[in-house]
């Protein structure tokens, strides 16, 4: 009998982290990076905060703008976070735990004020002593987790607290864009709530919004004024930047999942499968089941 890889789904993680990581508590998990990918974990989980330490080739996604590092980084991301950092490499060498406000306790407010603060430079680069440090403390949560002690949950937030101080001392790698003006503002909000429809994790997860209009009312804005704030500033109009996200997405979903491709057609917002197949030959060249060859 062949071994398959179990998948893990977004809307499980959300659901019971006790049966999707088996642990004994549904408020923290903490993974290698290789266990992460073997498990094909979503790389951008937007139930939980996440914080990562890598020590191979990843890619940061923010927007339309994308970077590569070679490690050795942190990375923090929270529940709101329109970026996410993807491993690259073929054996990903790290770690990476996820955990809840709850789990943070009595601190968290404290604590969660300073990962925000962390969030807007979300990139840090470590050099040799720092590498070895926090390797250490994800080693000892890792160790620390699989121990059966009763103030276990106490060790395990020290340790995330020591990580998440280190790296406030630390000069950020990267830094998100600022935006300069209210038109710059517009166009990266607009941008997030694109990015923030996808990926498609399953065949119940439906895009709802696909125009100009759609995006313009939950903006609080003009459709008129955001198709000229976005070909402004973006160079492409608006609809233009929506459907090339869409095609993204089919692609990925006709070459990488199992859905059919009606399913795939429904999630991405179309009425008939028909205007789906017509939408992907118009812009590839291909029908959907070309693609999936």
């Amino acid at each position: 009998m062949t071994n398959s890889t179990p998948k893990i789904e977004l809307d499980d993680i959300d659901q019971d982290l006790t049966t999707i990581f088996n642990i004994n508590a549904k408020e923290f998990a903490v993974y290698s990076q290789k266990e992460g990918k073997e498990l094909l974990i979503p790389y951008n989980i937007k139930t939980h905060y996440k914080v990562s330490y890598l020590n191979s080739k990843s890619k940061l996604f923010c927007g339309t703008e994308t970077r590569e590092f070679s490690g050795p980084i942190l990375f923090f991301s929270n529940p709101l976070s329109t970026y996410t950092l993807e491993p690259t490499s073929e054996s990903p060498d790290g770690f990476f735990c996820l955990f809840t406000n709850n789990f943070l306790g009595f601190k968290s407010n404290e604590i969660r004020s300073t990962l925000h603060a962390l969030q807007a430079t979300p990139i840090y680069a470590l050099d040799l002593e720092q590498d070895r440090m926090i390797r250490s403390l994800f080693e000892n949560i890792v160790m620390e987790h699989r121990q059966d002690y009763p103030l276990k949950q106490e060790i395990l937030r020290n340790y995330v607290e020591i990580i998440i101080h280190q790296a406030n001392k630390l000069k950020s790698t990267y830094t998100l864009t600022e935006k300069k003006n209210a038109t710059n503002r517009l166009c990266a909000q607009f941008l997030e709530l694109v990015e923030k429809q996808f990926p498609i994790t399953d065949k119940h997860q439906v895009v709802r919004l696909k125009t100009a209009t759609d995006f313009a009312f939950m903006l609080n804005v003009h459709t008129n004024y955001l198709n000229f704030v976005v070909k402004q500033t973006l160079g492409k109009p608006t609809t233009t930047i929506i459907q090339e996200r869409i095609l993204i997405e089919a692609q990925r979903l006709l070459k990488h999942s199992t859905m059919s491709v009606s399913e795939i057609a429904f999630t991405l917002g179309f009425e008939y499968a028909t205007y789906f197949s017509s939408f992907v030959k118009k812009y590839t060249g291909y029908s959907p089941k070309q693609l999936r060859k």
